[in-house]
């Protein structure tokens, strides 16, 4: 176990909340607060498409906003792997379930996996470095987004190109 002092491990672990609470409320700009100047953001195993700054991270939000419809991220199981005071590492297992607006009708999607993430510590607040979604299970419709098929039939997924 990683030994970090206890106000450090709650900042990170607020973050990784109001991630999930800013997502969920479609507060797009207080996301990309969350994230450092210069970052990773890629959930692309679901069809999202990774980007590299704070701007980017807003701007992919406000694009895909047209099509996200209510949404819940439960995010649990936190980690911290790595701490060196000022940067971080760690993870988190999120279940997210939600509607994409798709062609005039709503599909449901459920997407079970862990944020592989990079903080860092800019003055006394923490921030995203690298947000990186990873599957733990098939996701289940991503493909109405892009990326990812779930064969109920066969139990397993595929990736499309």
């Amino acid at each position: 176990m990683v030994t970090v002092p206890m106000d450090e491990r709650v900042a990170i672990q607020e973050l990784t909340r109001l991630y999930a609470l800013y997502c969920d409320t479609h507060a797009y700009q207080n996301v990309a607060s969350l994230f450092t100047n210069d970052c990773v953001y890629d959930e692309a195993v679901v069809g999202g498409r990774p980007v590299k700054t704070r701007s980017e991270v807003l701007q992919l939000f406000l694009d895909a906003s047209k099509k996200l419809g209510p949404m819940m991220h439960i995010c649990t199981n936190q980690i911290i792997t790595e701490f060196s005071g000022r940067t971080a590492s760690g993870l988190c297992y999120v279940l997210a379930e939600g509607i994409f607006y798709m062609d005039g009708t709503e599909k449901p999607f459920r997407i079970f996996g862990y944020y592989d993430d990079r903080y860092s510590k800019e003055g006394d607040r923490w921030y995203f470095k690298s947000r990186v979604l990873r599957l733990l299970v098939p996701s289940q419709g991503a493909p109405t987004f892009g990326g990812i098929s779930y064969d109920t039939a066969a139990t397993h997924f595929t990736v499309r190109e």
